[in-house]
């Protein structure tokens, strides 16, 4: 046993275990195949998903494209994980019963893809629990249920995509206002408001990340010459 559970709700929110290389090229293959789909939706030259970058598409265009719904991981990803990934038997062996939380919308898995370009700002999240999209939006955990977060880096050659603030899933107190935007009420972390200390993860392509729901972490800028892309699901388990 890898103790997860115990290290992500007791000891310092996160922990990074490592999958098979079969996992890693089947998920990065199905996610390739919704980039594909969708780029030819838009009449955009096909490329693989790591070279994305190098089509220059203008910010304006790349926000209008990449919306959640265009990054939601399809149903064919999700029978993936559920059924045939070595991820899901490390989860079940640790946690139990697991199942994917449906909350942004209630007919489809919290889990998608991101893009991150090199030296873009905007492609990252800042500052903020996971949780707290939940009290914003008043998103109820399901009786006797608990939720953590799953993430990995999918790309060829970085080893970075996340920071975390070790143990700040245990603090309660932490400053931050609600805004609106697309579509969902969204934490804003106030940086002036709070004392912390931030780690930048390692995480390799084959290492898979879990954290607590409430831990603070944020996307790293990418400053590498490659497309980042990385893979995030919520689920529930038994608490």
């Amino acid at each position: 046993m890898l103790r997860l559970k115990n290290t992500i709700e007791n000891e310092i929110g996160f922990r990074i275990f490592k999958t098979n290389k079969d996992d890693i090229i089947n998920i990065k293959n199905l996610i390739q195949e919704s980039f594909s789909k969708t780029l030819k939706e838009h009449k955009i030259k096909q490329c693989f998903i790591d070279d994305y970058h190098k089509l220059k598409i203008n910010d304006q265009l790349h926000k209008k494209i990449w919306t959640r719904k265009n990054r939601v991981a399809s149903s064919k990803l999700i029978n993936y994980l559920k059924k045939k990934s070595y991820i899901f038997k490390v989860l079940k062996k640790e946690f139990g019963k697991i199942e994917f939380s449906k909350k942004v919308d209630n007919k489809k898995a919290d889990s998608y893809w991101r893009l991150v370009r090199p030296n873009k700002k905007k492609d990252v999240g800042p500052i903020h629990a996971d949780e707290w999209f939940w009290n914003a939006n008043k998103w109820d955990i399901p009786k006797n249920k608990k939720v953590f977060k799953v993430w990995m880096l999918l790309s060829n050659k970085l080893d970075k995509g996340l920071s975390v603030i070790p143990n700040s899933h245990i603090k309660k107190d932490w400053v931050y206002k609600r805004i609106f935007r697309d579509g969902i009420f969204k934490p804003k972390f106030a940086e002036d408001k709070n004392s912390y200390k931030i780690m930048n993860l390692k995480t390799p392509k084959g290492r898979i990340l879990i954290f607590n729901y409430g831990l603070l972490h944020s996307g790293l800028i990418n400053k590498s010459n490659e497309t980042r892309i990385s893979l995030e699901f919520s689920l529930y388990y038994k608490g």
